[in-house]
């Protein structure tokens, strides 16, 4: 019985493009490429196991360009972790839950994060979406600017904090502004889901 790292390796590699980019990695024992497969055994473990049906249906869906695309932003990943949480991505796409616009658009914010942010991100993404008035991982304003830098979040103008701060003179400061998740915030926590 073969293990689960070889089950889902065996699994990405029936996946077209990517099985001949992990064949032809296997054979090479160049640092580079030994670097480029463990990226690319990363990305197959967030893959994880796919069904005939799913591999079938998306290998009619998938063309070249894509397939080509998609190897260059594991190969680009620059955090060991990265190619596991894009195969976990990819694996959305192939379930048709986020589209491939959608995969352009959050690859480049995870590569631009630390695995912490991302962790931090994900589960106040999380949080806000099972109760929008969840506000508390959104108190640190330092984390809050980065969060608006990534574009996850915009400011909700709609509704002013019901909480308003007390200065230490006793003096009531004006209230907080809320937080919403972003349309790209969305994405990112659909296409993220599972992973924390």
């Amino acid at each position: 019985m073969k293990n689960t790292k070889t089950a889902i390796f065996d699994t990405a590699k029936s996946i077209p493009y990517i099985g001949s980019y992990l064949n032809l990695a296997s054979k090479v024992k160049s640092i580079p490429d030994a670097i480029f497969m463990d990226k690319m055994e990363g990305f197959a473990a967030g893959i994880g196991d796919l069904t005939e049906k799913q591999i079938r249906t998306f290998s009619e869906k998938a063309d070249e360009t894509l397939m080509k695309n998609l190897v260059y932003l594991v190969d680009s990943a620059k955090m060991e972790w990265q190619p596991h949480v894009f195969g976990s991505i990819f694996r959305r796409f192939i379930n048709d839950e986020i589209s491939i616009c959608d995969v352009n658009r959050v690859y480049p914010v995870i590569c631009s994060m630390s695995e912490e942010d991302l962790e931090n991100c994900i589960n106040t993404l999380k949080a806000m979406n099972e109760d929008p008035n969840d506000q508390k991982g959104l108190c640190d304003h330092e984390y809050v600017k980065q969060l608006l830098h990534y574009g996850l979040f915009v400011p909700d103008h709609s509704e002013l904090s019901a909480f308003a701060e007390v200065g230490m003179d006793g003096d009531v400061q004006t209230p907080m502004v809320r937080y919403k998740p972003s349309e790209l915030g969305t994405v990112f926590l659909t296409a993220t889901k599972q992973l924390y």
